[in-house]
């Protein structure tokens, strides 16, 4: 069976409609826990680290160790603030993702380096 757990909804720095035309929050996108396949993944780690880790625990009751593989929709900073609670996690991305991030940001190359290709790696029911 598979779950899903929402540990952060993302916010824009602005929002036009709310008649605001300056940036007022920082950004971040929405962090997703799945549980899928006896194993954890964690979708977009966006919070900083001490924000991800309170809310982490508040919404599951985890730890940054107890999750099992990390996933990046795509490259923006917004989508990985709290990437380095997750420095000995398998860090995946769509592969044309991180050629995409490597053509588009060389001074990430290092970072994109680290990913491997989601599509063989991701648990069953995700």
């Amino acid at each position: 069976m598979t779950s899903c757990h929402i540990i952060h909804i993302g916010t824009l720095s602005m929002n036009r409609f709310w008649g605001e035309t300056e940036r007022v929050r920082e950004p971040s996108a929405t962090c997703t826990l799945i549980v899928a396949g006896g194993q954890r993944l964690l979708v977009d780690p966006s919070p900083h680290p001490d924000a991800l880790e309170r809310a982490l625990a508040d919404r599951t009751g985890l730890r940054p160790a107890d999750i099992d593989l990390v996933y990046l929709t795509h490259f923006h900073g917004d989508h990985r603030f709290g990437l380095s609670l997750f420095e000995d996690r398998p860090l995946l991305m769509a592969e044309a993702g991180i050629a995409e991030w490597i053509g588009r940001s060389p001074g990430d190359a290092e970072l994109a380096g680290r990913f491997c290709p989601a599509e063989d790696r991701l648990p069953a029911g995700v």
